[in-house]
C-alpha cells in the first residue's frame, strides 16, 4: 500500500455529495495537478471535510495549465463539474487494496488537516 501527503484544489459532487477530491502538488512551475481520489467512509470524514472546503472557493482553476489550458487528465465535461479551493488543506491519500480480481484500487483520502 503506497501513501503521501497532497493538496486539494478542487471536488466534485455526485447528488449533492462530496464524490472526490481533486488533488495537487506544490512544484516550481506551479500547482500540478496529481488525479482524484474518493473519501474514505470513516464516520462524520466526508462532511467534515466538505465543510471545511466550501469556505474555501475559489473562482478559477488552481491548477497549473497542461495541453490546451487543462489541468493533464481532465476532460472539459470534468472541469464544468469541478469546485475550485484555495489550495492549502492536505489530504493524506492511501492507494487501498482492491476487494476482488478485476477491481482497481482507487486512491482514498483517509484524512486531512484543517
Amino acid at each position: 500500500m503506497s501513501h503521501q501527503w497532497v493538496t486539494i484544489g478542487g471536488y466534485r459532487l455526485a447528488a449533492g455529495r462530496l464524490k472526490e477530491v481533486l488533488v495537487g502538488q506544490k512544484t516550481k512551475k506551479g500547482f500540478r495537478y496529481l488525479g482524484t481520489a474518493r473519501v474514505s467512509t470513516a464516520p462524520g470524514l466526508r462532511k467534515r471535510l466538505s465543510s471545511h472546503l466550501r469556505m474555501l472557493h475559489i473562482y478559477d482553476c488552481p491548477f497549473a495549465a497542461g495541453t490546451d489550458s487543462l489541468p493533464a487528465g481532465l476532460t472539459e465535461e470534468q472541469m464544468e463539474e469541478c469546485v475550485w479551493v484555495e489550495p492549502g488543506v492536505k489530504a493524506w491519500v492511501e492507494n487501498l487494496p482492491s476487494k476482488g480480481p478485476g477491481l482497481c484500487a482507487l486512491p482514498t483520502v483517509m484524512k486531512f488537516t484543517e
